[in-house]
């Protein structure tokens, strides 16, 4: 071939490209254009889904999650396997990939790094939906947010996708296994044929598992992976990429995706780790010329490749935000790390090498042990480790002492402040966050802080339950939003949001919401007096004004729930206090009352209706009667309130058959709507809707166990339902006409029915199969 057709050859060649990623540009443009206004009108009811917006790899959530993607060169051959088996478009290559590590071995931001790279148009656009997770952001650790979010961001990737999602139901199913099944791989299925082939495979990544409140992680990504391997033969072109520490359960869970679709960062060639944090030390600390290479090559050493030792020591050595250090400072701040390093033999203690880290940064914030500012500082610190939620500094001052009268804000601010390369302050919201989990877990192990900076836990818990007996006694009091009328509901108050926004400021909501967890947590023998003590004064009517504002704070329900806990602790580690036992039943009772009835949407009905009656018909504490006498009389005829109704459940359809758990914490109903209902007894909220019958659900039965369910229909079957996925394990057909009744043997093999054809059968539970129809009755 001469020169010159060597010359057109090559430029067709290169034209043909441009044209096909041309060509791929304007069809991903088509795609979002003309499906917006389709997916505005039809996807409305993604509104009411939970969905967590935070959740995208590069969305802002603010100072309390810091997220970047790995510095340039670093990471190479963990980000190249990933690549690879994303583009991997064989049968053979696993639908999941787990990528593990340690805490602060970098895992978020490969995954960072994965999303930035396979967003770009010019690697196929294929970033298809992320899911950041993060214990700081309530959103962020919940999973029932993972699957409608990643759904959500599927549908505004793809329009056939979200056409797919047409006519699914505005409720989202409960299950996490019915999320993923009806939510994310039907749709997929049903749209699979018309994506764009040269998008495929479409990555979802999902980041940090482990920090899914509840240890439920583990039962997400077992959920993921079954829903995946039951669909394999059907569903193409989606990949799912998740992380998180090996936390046991998940480590279990992941076995069976075998080593091709699993990279532990733990098995980096210690020297490549290492030369990676150093590469991340010289880009952090280029603009500081004056940082010997040798010292970095130290720090980067020290770190044993570990991420967060390296990214704290960077934060240490930089100056605060706002202030300037001389190049001497500096310099003395890098010694100082490296003079500090660990011994030999401890260098491969990961964990050590960071504890060594964060006790010099506390150590040098906390000043000389024994001052006031020590003292000051640790109680600080010590507040912030321990509080159920990120808090401000205003809280945390008021959570020290009660108040904030004579003692000095700006003083718990400098002392916020002092910790800077492991706490942060949100701009969004003035409260603090801790950097890395490893901090916490370094608090509260006194073998690595050593006796002096180890947060005792237990102490702690019953100071700030102390301090919380102290904001409500100082603050709650009847009618603390002035309401005008018991004749209105507190949603036709106009500006009763803002007048509760006034009354309850930060300090007085967390004490509201927690003081019985940091009770529990905080009680033994050497604080139990106090505690009681002032858990006694509480219930003589401070309680009752704690109900009515939990009612305004819009979180009613959470009184009883914890009325509930506080009393089953009562009952399991307080023997001896029938007194406290008795006041803290009669406080669940109201709670349960008011907060299952129409009363709890008019706060002045707390007093005027549920109290009233409790004080009519219950054994309460004699100084709610003593306080309240002017409440209208309630006089029962043949019946008490124990006995009335506690809560009213409404079902949306006819009920036909009702029946409890025999642990009594579920009811299941079965309605004219063909559905079968499972409802929690406490909250009256539908835990699950099981669909499958074709006619009314006339009867409905536990299992002896709780882990089933049988129920009988018009549609003349019988079906058996697992409890815990929701699904439909059998469909028992044989009567000719409607099941009357259903019921279960006592050890769960054998099921009975009464059917309007004049006959009962029986059944096995294991095969289907039925007995001899048993016929007499006409």
């Amino acid at each position: 071939m001469d020169q010159a057709s060597q010359m057109i050859t090559g430029s067709v060649v290169k034209i043909n490209g441009v044209t096909k990623i041309f060509s791929l540009q304007i069809m991903i443009a088509i795609q979002k254009d003309t499906g917006f206004m389709k997916r505005k009108i039809e996807m409305l009811h993604f509104e009411n889904w939970p969905i967590a917006h935070s959740a995208w790899y590069a969305a802002y959530v603010g100072l309390q999650v810091s997220r970047n993607k790995c510095t340039e060169g670093t990471r190479k051959d963990i980000l190249k396997t990933i690549e690879d088996w994303v583009l991997e478009t064989s049968d053979n290559s696993p639908p999941v990939f787990w990528l593990t590590g340690m805490a602060g071995m970098g895992k978020s931001t490969i995954a960072y790094s994965i999303c930035s790279y396979f967003e770009k148009k010019d690697k196929g656009h294929r970033l298809g939906a992320s899911f950041f997770c993060s214990r700081q952001v309530e959103k962020l650790r919940t999973r029932q947010y993972i699957i409608p979010t990643i759904v959500q961001q599927l549908a505004d990737y793809s329009v056939v996708f979200a056409d797919a999602l047409s006519g699914i139901k505005s409720h989202v199913p409960y299950v996490i296994e019915k999320q993923i099944d009806e939510l994310l791989i039907e749709p997929w299925q049903n749209s699979f044929q018309k994506q764009l082939a040269d998008r495929l495979p479409v990555l979802v990544v999902i980041d940090a598992l482990d920090e899914i409140e509840h240890g439920e992680g583990s039962n997400f990504v077992s959920n993921l992976i079954q829903s995946l391997n039951q669909a394999r033969a059907s569903i193409h072109g989606i990949k799912f990429l998740i992380t998180s520490r090996p936390d046991p359960n998940i480590v279990e869970t992941c076995k069976q995706l075998g080593t091709e679709a699993t990279y532990r960062l733990e098995d980096v060639k210690p020297e490549a780790a290492v030369q990676d944090v150093r590469c991340f030390l010289g880009d952090a600390l280029s603009q500081f010329p004056i940082i010997e290479a040798e010292a970095l090559d130290r720090i980067a050493t020290q770190s044993q490749g570990v991420f967060i030792y390296a990214a704290t020591a960077v934060r240490y050595i930089l100056p605060k935000p706002g202030r300037k250090l001389s190049h001497g400072e500096m310099h003395a701040r890098v010694m100082a790390i490296v003079a500090d390093r660990p011994v030999s033999e401890h260098l491969g203690d990961t964990e050590l090498l960071i504890d060594t880290l964060y006790k010099q940064i506390i150590v040098e914030a906390l000043e000389d042990p024994g001052t006031d500012v020590f003292k000051l500082c640790r109680h600080v610190l010590d507040t912030i480790a321990i509080a159920q939620e990120p808090i401000s500094a205003d809280t945390i001052l008021q959570l020290m002492y009660g108040d904030k009268q004579g003692h000095d804000l700006q003083a718990v601010e400098n002392a916020i402040g002092a910790f800077y390369a492991v706490l942060r302050v949100s701009e969004k919201d003035c409260c603090v966050y801790i950097h890395h989990k490893s901090f916490l877990d370094f608090l509260f192990a006194s073998k690595h802080a050593g006796e002096h900076l180890v947060c005792n836990k237990l102490v702690q818990h019953g100071v700030i339950a102390q301090q919380c007996f102290v904001i409500m006694k100082s603050s709650l009091d009847f009618n603390m939003c002035a309401l005008p009328s018991s004749y209105l509901l507190d949603a036709e108050v106009q500006g009763l949001k803002e007048a509760a926004g006034e009354k309850f400021n930060e300090a007085l909501r967390y004490a509201c919401l927690w003081w019985t967890d940091h009770w529990i947590a905080g009680w033994e023998d050497r604080l139990g007096n106090l505690l009681m003590n002032l858990l006694e004064q509480f219930g003589n009517i401070n309680a009752v004004f704690w109900i009515e504002a939990m009612n305004l704070l819009e979180t009613s329900r959470r009184s009883y729930e914890t009325m509930k806990k506080l009393r089953e602790w009562f009952m399991k580690n307080a023997t001896g206090s029938e007194s406290f036992l008795s006041m803290i039943t009669a406080l669940e009772r109201l709670t349960q009352s008011f907060t299952g009835s129409p009363a709890r949407l008019s706060t002045p009905h707390f007093y005027i209706s549920s109290l009233a009656t409790e004080l009519a018909t219950g054994k309460v504490p004699s100084t709610w009667r003593d306080h309240f006498p002017h409440l209208p009389q309630v006089v029962c005829v043949g019946v008490s309130n124990q006995s009335g109704a506690k809560m009213r459940i409404n079902t949306g359809s006819a009920v036909r058959s009702v029946a409890f758990s025999m642990d009594g914490l579920r009811i299941v109903s079965g309605l004219m709507d063909n559905t079968v209902c499972i409802w929690d007894v406490d909250t009256g909220i539908k835990v699950q809707a099981l669909e499958g019958h074709s006619g009314s659900v006339q009867s409905v039965a536990f299992s002896y166990d709780g882990s089933h369910i049988v129920s009988g229909s018009n549609d003349k079957n019988v079906q058996i339902w697992d409890v815990n996925t929701g699904r439909s394990l059998q469909t028992l057909e044989g009567h000719t006409k409607a099941v009357m009744s259903v019921g279960f043997s006592s050890d769960g093999s054998r099921i009975v029915s009464g059917s309007a054809d004049n006959t009962i059968r029986i059944w096995d539970t294991h095969s289907g199969g039925t007995l001899q129809p048993i016929k007499g009755h006409t």
